[in-house]
């Protein structure tokens, strides 16, 4: 599935997939709540972005419209960059 050393993505299957074949991740999140979607143990391979807002608490009900990608541009190309860096140390 996956040939390089760090894996980049949005909290999507391919993320869940990553985190279950142990491929260290860098996984960005949108109005979800991180910790109902990652692993319990494990998480020293994996960096998970995140900056929870307003609608943080609403993060079993479905996201509004635009909601997540609001929450999504929070994260910077730096944040991914440095993050990224960390894990191939």
């Amino acid at each position: 599935m996956f040939n390089g050393d760090v894996f980049v993505t949005t909290d999507s299957g391919p993320m869940h997939m990553a985190f279950a074949l142990d491929v260290p991740t860098v996984a960005m999140f949108g109005n979800r709540t991180p910790d109902l979607l990652t692993p319990r143990q494990g998480m020293e391979k994996h960096r998970i972005l995140y900056y929870p807002t307003t609608y943080s608490d609403q993060a079993r009900k479905p996201p509004r419209r635009g909601m997540a990608l609001e929450n999504l541009k929070k994260i910077s190309v730096e944040d991914v960059l440095d993050c990224t860096i960390d894990l191939l140390k």
